[in-house]
């Protein structure tokens, strides 16, 4: 990589990372927000829908992106999220903190629609490399935000949250200042633009020229998302019910398995530059299910080391995927990238719910095993999925 170029992704990279830091705060807020507006549980959940409802307009977003200045609109959408999250102290009540996430979820959104295809068009080889670099700044965020929240809280009181703004401020005066796109790149983004503005393709034409891709990655991602609920959302219910480990214990599981997933978020991204990314991910898929099961099967140490190798398979299976979506349409590249985050988004929430109900039913043990199972049968959707290598 030339410098130029490495400066470039890194700083898309650091994007999405202080982007999903902000996004990240309302997890451990929700304690707070309980006690201080005297919330009921439904309500303090429903807040988390209503930061990711945005998602459903994705393909909107995502229609238009295409035409607009990607640069401009990541530091908007980093300035969204942050404003959001930041000014949530001042806000005096319930509907007033909704709207403050919904502005965050309009963040996310714009943020996540336009990222990838920058990086795919600054990197055009190994875009498995710069995939994974990605999606390791937003795992990062992840694992990172509720610890950058508790150590601001600890040292200024909650009602002095509006100073977390500062960085975003700061960073997006960066980003503008240093993110230089080639002429190349400008180029290929004008062309791009032209020929979208020119399309008399809709929306819907556009996603109907590519139902095909579209319902085999729903179906695969679907059937997935029952493994992956499990060893994710569920996993210290798991420890804590099946294997009688205390609570506050089994939610360090989920930690175990999310390092674990940003080193095969990595190393799948280099491997498919390599091999090409529906080899890769056709073979991950198929272990996944295999060291789920096995953690199941085994005991202590043993059984540990399984559950860290599927979270690494599991979770690493997202770049890969990536990947293939960046390759469904060359007109409206962050078109195609907002009906996977939709897709996504319905998918999984969809599995997890479902899986609640099924422990409710069959049980929790039972459950994983079927989530197993449909993990081998994801395997059947990704095989029609026509990849672009």
């Amino acid at each position: 990589m030339k410098k130029n170029k490495k400066l470039n992704i890194g700083l898309v990279v650091s994007a999405h990372f202080t982007h999903d830091v902000y996004t990240s705060f309302l997890a451990p807020l929700q304690p707070i927000l309980i006690e201080r507006l005297g919330l009921s549980y439904i309500l303090s959940g429903l807040l988390n829908f209503i930061q990711r409802f945005p998602s459903a307009l994705n393909p909107i977003f995502g229609y238009y992106a295409d035409r607009i200045n990607k640069k401009y609109m990541i530091a908007l959408a980093i300035f969204l999220s942050a404003i959001g999250m930041s000014l949530i102290s001042l806000v005096p009540n319930y509907f007033y903190i909704a709207g403050m996430l919904l502005l965050t979820g309009f963040g996310s959104s714009f943020f996540h629609i336009p990222a990838p295809v920058i990086l795919k068009r600054l990197e055009g080889k190994k875009v498995g490399f710069v995939m994974s670099l990605y999606m390791i700044g937003g795992e990062l965020a992840r694992t990172l935000g509720p610890l950058i929240l508790g150590g601001f809280l600890a040292y200024f009181a909650f009602e002095k949250s509006y100073l977390m703004i500062v960085p975003a401020l700061c960073f997006i005066l960066i980003f503008l200042k240093n993110l230089n796109i080639s002429e190349a790149m400008v180029k290929s983004e004008a062309d791009l633009k032209k020929k979208s503005e020119e399309s008399k393709e809709s929306l819907i034409q556009g996603l109907l020229r590519h139902k095909q891709e579209y319902l085999f990655l729903l179906s695969f991602l679907f059937l997935r998302g029952f493994s992956k609920g499990c060893i994710t959302y569920y996993l210290p219910l798991y420890f804590s019910s099946i294997r009688g480990v205390d609570t506050l214990a089994a939610g360090m599981y989920i930690s175990i398995v999310e390092i674990a997933g940003v080193v095969g978020v990595l190393t799948m991204g280099l491997i498919s530059d390599k091999l090409g990314s529906k080899k890769t991910l056709f073979f991950v898929a198929l272990l996944a299910p295999v060291f789920i099961l096995l953690f199941i099967k085994t005991s202590g140490f043993l059984s540990i080391l399984m559950l860290i190798i599927s979270g690494f398979l599991t979770i690493g299976q997202g770049p890969l995927v990536l990947v293939f979506v960046q390759s469904i349409d060359e007109l409206r590249p962050s078109f195609a990238n907002s009906i996977y985050m939709s897709i996504n988004f319905l998918s999984s929430s969809l599995a997890i719910i479902i899986i609640g109900f099924f422990f409710d039913f069959i049980g929790i043990n039972t459950t994983f095993y079927l989530a197993i199972f449909l993990g081998f049968l994801a395997l059947f959707s990704l095989k029609l999925i026509p990849f672009k290598q």
